[in-house]
């Protein structure tokens, strides 16, 4: 799936690129400002600006919704773009990707009629969404941020003048763990530098990153992983540990995935440390056959994943005429 998704997405850029839209203005809420990711909310408002579309962002009246309004994140946004739609003040809703875990939550809220398209993050994310309800299958599409290639860039275009740094980058995991994978890259030469989710700033992250020659992330589950996207934007390979095993929320999810975006060009995944363990022979003999930066400006930064989105909602739009 992950090959099809990258080729749709080149292939929209050229279209959209030529053709444009039938809409010419689109509405963003978020509110409030701190409910979901705000590098999600970034992200999109970034990529619009540099295709010069037009839009609002949490417009203070209701008289200045445009008629397409994308729901970036909470339930109560989409109830009160469902209720403008039944008295039209809007046309068309986009709900997503940060409004709930399971697609049954707020009394099957995605399942109302009048929204057009719900929007979730990755493959895995599709997938579990339709399992809960069946009735999504033909609302639902991927729809992932991107990154600012411009500030997440190397410092340097010559992976051997890296440090023998190598990120480790925690998140939710267990210590000990931690521990383990730090002394195995210890063992092997290199110098660890832990970083715990949540406890640094993109400063301080770009920084570590450029001193690095690979970084490990350690995390049980990532919905898109922008911190890899940003990883890999400053050309910095990632060994992402991927147990795919996740009960939560009252379920075993299945698909599951730590790095649905990780591809041969942006590093490896493992499951056991045996796996870890492995990689590290060869890590150093692979270094330069990574090219995660290239892979970044072909499929995600904020031009990219704003163009995918745009792509959805015209062709949303022109199956409804």
């Amino acid at each position: 799936m992950k090959n099809i998704v990258y080729i749709y997405i080149f292939t929209l850029a050229i279209i959209t690129s030529i053709h444009g839209y039938s809409f010419n203005h689109l509405t963003i809420i978020n509110e409030p400002w701190d409910r979901g990711p705000s590098c999600v909310v970034r992200s999109l408002t970034d990529g619009l600006r540099k295709l010069n579309i037009s839009f609002n962002h949490n417009p203070a009246e209701l008289t200045e919704l445009a008629d397409v309004v994308v729901i970036l994140s909470d339930a109560k946004n989409v109830k009160k773009a469902i209720e403008w739609k039944k008295t039209g003040l809007i046309k068309h809703i986009f709900a997503g990707p940060n409004l709930v875990t399971r697609s049954y939550e707020c009394d099957y809220l995605l399942a109302s009629p009048e929204i057009d398209v719900i929007l979730v993050p990755c493959d895995w994310a599709l997938i579990n969404f339709i399992q809960d309800d069946a009735r999504l299958t033909e609302k639902i599409k991927i729809w992932y941020a991107g990154v600012d290639e411009t500030y997440w860039k190397p410092t340097t275009k010559k992976k051997s003048n890296k440090s023998n740094n190598v990120l480790v980058y925690a998140k939710y995991v267990d210590q000990r763990f931690c521990n383990q994978i730090k002394n195995l890259l210890t063992n092997y030469g290199w110098n660890p530098v832990i970083l715990s989710y949540g406890n640094y700033n993109h400063h301080q992250y770009k920084t570590f990153l450029s001193e690095s020659a690979f970084a490990v992330f350690l995390s049980v589950s990532e919905s898109q992983g922008i911190a890899l996207a940003e990883s890999w934007a400053m050309n910095v390979p990632t060994l992402v540990w991927n147990p795919q095993d996740l009960v939560a929320y009252g379920k075993r999810f299945d698909p599951i995935s730590s790095c649905p975006y990780l591809t041969k060009e942006t590093g490896f995944d493992w499951k056991s440390v045996a796996d870890f363990e492995q990689h590290l022979t060869t890590i150093k003999k692979q270094l330069d056959s990574f090219n995660p930066r290239s892979w970044i400006l072909q499929y995600m930064t904020d031009t990219k994943s704003a163009l995918l989105l745009l792509d959805i909602i015209e062709q949303t739009i022109s199956s409804k005429i």
